[in-house]
Formats: C-alpha cells, structure tokens, sequence
C-alpha cells in the first residue's frame, strides 16, 4: 500500500501499528489535512454519478465508496432503483394503480376466479373473488423490489384488516399474499 500524500511505500511495521493507516509516516499523516486537493487527485477513483476523482477521505471511511459525496450517493441510490423497477413516465399515481389492478383482475380472470371490482376508490378492498361460494377480498398494491436484497417491497396500507389477499404488482409478476385458494 502507497502513501496517500507521497505516494511512497507504507512500512509493515506502521501498519501494524496503525492498521487503519493510509500514510506512511506522521508527517505524511499531519499533511493529508493541509494538502486535501491534492489528496483527491491521488485517489484515483471515480464517482460512478458526477465523475469527479472521490476524495481519500470518504475512501478512509469507506474503502468501496461508488461515490463522491452523500448527494451523488443519493442519487447513484435513486439511479439503482430505478433500473430495478421501471416506472410508467408521464402517468399519475391513480393510472398506474388502476393497471396494477386491471393486471390483477386479468391474472385471476386466467386462473379462472370469478372476479369483481369495487366501483368506488373509497372502498374497503380493491378486488373481490369468488371461490366455492366464499369470497376473498383483494388489496391491490403496486409493489417494487429492494435494491440490497431484491425482496419485494409494498408501500404501507391503511386498509389493514379489511382484506384477506394482498396482490403485490411488480413490473414482471404479480406476488400474492397469502397464496390464492386453489380454483
């Protein structure tokens, strides 16, 4: 490992001292805080967002950092997300909501459940179905996945306890919570 002021070798020993070290020596290690802008051209990573040079500093506290700062972080955060779940431009929260559950009411018209819409947005449940003369209420959900571990992720319902079914609509599936009664 290289000193990040001089750029000469850091000693085993010193590392062994200081296992957290990037200097190789406490000159070097007074200086790296005088000398910051030079600091950052030695970095030699890229910001995966702006394309600036990372600072050393974030790289101390983060030997992995992607990023030059929280607000490129943030945005690298948004860009992921979006890749993961693709979103409708140009529609209104209520449009996407009523294709996720036209996209329910076809998935368990194929199935072969009697299915049935509310008519009114202010209704307890979203869609109904009829199986063996019992009826299962539905809550529709436009759901996405999350970007550390792909678990699907659904937005917070009001309507706790007024359904039996969850239908978490994804781009590419429909997940069902809990499992739909056999047709």
């Amino acid at each position: 490992m290289n000193c990040v002021v001089c750029n000469e070798a850091v000693s085993v020993k010193r590392l062994k001292r200081f296992p957290h070290t990037n200097t190789c020596s406490p000159l070097c290690s007074t200086n790296k805080y005088r000398i910051r802008p030079t600091i950052n051209s030695l970095s030699g990573q890229e910001c995966e967002v702006c394309h600036e040079n990372i600072p050393a500093g974030r790289l101390n506290r983060n030997a992995n950092a992607k990023t030059c700062s929280p607000e490129c972080s943030k945005k690298r955060a948004t860009l992921l997300y979006r890749a993961r779940n693709p979103q409708p431009t140009g529609m209104s929260t209520a449009t996407i909501g009523a294709i996720s559950e036209l996209r329910v009411a076809v998935d368990l018209l194929q199935k072969g459940y009697a299915v049935f819409r509310a008519l009114s947005s202010s209704c307890p449940c979203d869609l109904a179905i009829l199986q063996d003369k019992k009826l299962f209420r539905l809550e529709v959900k436009t759901a996405s996945r999350s970007v550390a571990s792909g678990a699907v992720v659904v937005p917070k319902n009001k309507k706790d306890g007024l359904y039996d079914i969850l239908a978490a609509v994804l781009p590419d599936e429909i997940v069902y919570t809990p499992c739909l009664p056999s047709p």
